[in-house]
């Protein structure tokens, strides 16, 4: 599942199966977002972080978009891909459907952050979660930033250089539901599979197309596994800002940070010059001191938000034990 092969190596009628393909697998796609995004979009959505990020996020007005094979748990992502090549597997009933899905599978194991380029920022519905306080804010020492989700998401408007495309779900911890999704996927792929060999001029038109169903496919399957998490994450309600560039493409100014023994990439997302007035809230971590915390984030907001006064502190009040 190398890097697909041009759609003019192909005859028409070939391309016009993948085309259609394409088409009917992005239809699944939007729906699945769609419906996650129409249900339930949350009035306030909050940014867990330490008291740098919060210095970073009100100075700069920007947001960091991460680089999505380098989340803090890559495990996440394989909990819904994993469903897929496992469906496949087992729906696979002629020798090229067998070969695609093993291929597939090792394609998951080893190759699987060759098929895009995607950028993840993560928020959550809950203010006060004892898990992410532990988690991503400095072990409760941080903050939780609040933004109004009606006027954050006017800011993350779809990219006008036309290189990616930005969407925003609810992350759903629905395991009925993903294998719904992906087992669809698979019902699209599979008469694909099973063409006639006078459909193929020769083995670099065969190469060249199962090549492009493959990353198609791929592609398909990680947009789908990005709104999912296994249930046991349940209590972070996560909401995600997402940015995808196909595989060709140049992502505009990537950035890299410094975790232990990791160079995480990532990109910038400007909230404040899209919708300055979406920051409404900064709740103070459970395990900081009140006193200073909450001067630390008003200092913030003086110095980096105009001195808006409609920015509420204050201090979480999740009984904590370190």
């Amino acid at each position: 599942m190398a890097a697909a092969g041009e759609a003019s190596e192909l005859p028409p009628a070939l391309q016009a199966l993948l085309a259609d393909f394409e088409h009917d697998t992005e239809a699944i796609v939007r729906t699945l977002v769609t419906d996650t995004r129409a249900s339930r979009l949350p009035k306030v959505i909050y940014h867990y972080t330490d008291n740098s990020g919060l210095l970073g996020i009100l100075q700069n007005g920007t947001i960091w978009l991460s680089d999505l094979f380098y989340l803090n748990d890559p495990t996440e992502l394989r909990y819904g891909v994993d469903h897929a090549a496992k469906l496949l597997r087992t729906a696979a009933d002629t020798p090229n459907a067998r070969r695609f899905a093993s291929e597939f599978s090792t394609f998951v194991e080893q190759e699987i952050s060759q098929v895009g380029q995607f950028f993840v920022g993560c928020f959550s519905t809950t203010a006060d979660d004892l898990g992410q306080w532990r988690a991503y804010a400095d072990n409760g020492k941080g903050y939780a930033i609040a933004f109004d989700t009606a006027a954050l998401l006017n800011a993350f408007a779809p990219d006008e250089s036309g290189k990616s495309s930005r969407v925003h779900l609810s992350v759903s911890y629905d395991e009925e539901q993903l294998e719904t999704a992906q087992n669809k996927l698979v019902r699209c792929v599979l008469p694909l599979l099973s063409l006639e060999n006078r459909m193929f001029r020769d083995e670099g038109v065969r190469a060249a197309y199962f090549e492009q169903l493959s990353n198609l496919f791929a592609l398909r399957v990680l947009t789908i596994a990005m709104g999912f998490k296994h249930p046991a994450y349940r209590g972070e309600s996560e909401f995600r800002l997402i940015q995808i560039f196909s595989q060709r493409s140049e992502v505009a100014k990537p950035k890299y940070r410094v975790r232990p023994y990791m160079l995480i990439r990532h990109i910038e997302f400007n909230w404040k010059s899209g919708s300055p007035d979406c920051l409404n809230e900064i709740v103070c971590g459970p395990a900081s001191n009140a006193t200073i915390s909450r001067l630390f984030a008003a200092d913030c907001v003086r110095a980096f938000h105009g001195g808006r006064g409609d920015v509420r502190i204050r201090v979480s009040a999740v009984p904590f034990r370190a």
